[in-house]
């Protein structure tokens, strides 16, 4: 971990405009780092209220392994965290993934994001604030964006897991069947349609055995690609809207 004093962020925001959200506003710097400095709001407010920016940013930095991006740079003005920066990941977020994807790729990608997700849990840390576009893809995953979450030591750490594993499969799930924000699923087979929302809303290792049934369902093997998932609306699932 790096941490680097700044009288202001005027060379900061020089670099390179990529993005923001509700707390801060992202830029691509020249050595291939994602530069995130806060912005000045409510929402800004709550999570510094919520933290000692500092040590929360210390702290999620020993949580890095292969899925999961951490700050390793930290911007200081007079103690107080502006910005930190983590390493540019070459991948696109699910909100811009192509369908075009084989089931057994993203299968084994998702294993590999098991172990890590309880490796992170195991430290204590809950995910908050998962969505399409900072769960990143490009043969692996990689989630990004984790000052949000908090630190929380659950003395049952599979509960710990689970929680953390059920909100990622949540927005994976979303991409797998293309649902939007306002959009949930039904699948026409009782077992199915079971094991889906147990795997979502109870315990994340029912997914295994509902993808199992899913592609049986569907006629599908894992040769297939996801978009051929997604040609199963309608004779397998359908899409609800919330309202």
């Amino acid at each position: 971990m790096e941490i680097i004093k700044i009288n202001n962020l005027n060379s900061l925001s020089k670099n390179k405009y990529i993005g923001q959200g509700y707390t801060s506003r992202c830029y691509l710097m020249p050595d291939d780092y994602v530069l995130k400095i806060y912005k000045d709001n409510e929402a800004t407010k709550k999570l510094f209220l919520r933290n000692n920016m500092l040590e929360h940013l210390t702290k999620i930095n020993n949580l890095k392994n292969d899925s999961y991006a951490v700050p390793e740079r930290i911007y200081l003005k007079d103690d107080k965290v502006l910005a930190y920066a983590h390493p540019f990941i070459k991948a696109k977020t699910l909100k811009k993934l192509t369908p075009y994807i084989l089931i057994k790729d993203f299968l084994e990608s998702l294993k590999k994001l098991e172990e890590d997700t309880i490796l992170i849990s195991e430290k204590g840390f809950t995910l908050i604030d998962i969505h399409n576009k900072n769960i990143l893809y490009d043969k692996k995953f990689a989630i990004i964006d984790l000052d949000s979450g908090y630190f929380f030591k659950n003395s049952i750490i599979n509960q710990q897991i689970n929680l953390n594993m059920r909100y990622l499969l949540g927005t994976i799930s979303d991409y797998l069947f293309s649902l939007n924000y306002h959009q949930t699923i039904h699948f026409y087979n009782q077992i199915l349609n079971d094991l889906y929302h147990k795997s979502i809303s109870i315990n994340y290792q029912y997914y295994q055995e509902f993808i199992k049934v899913l592609l049986e369902q569907g006629h599908l093997n894992i040769d297939n690609q996801i978009k051929d998932i997604r040609k199963l609306n309608l004779t397998i699932f359908k899409k609800d809207n919330y309202y």
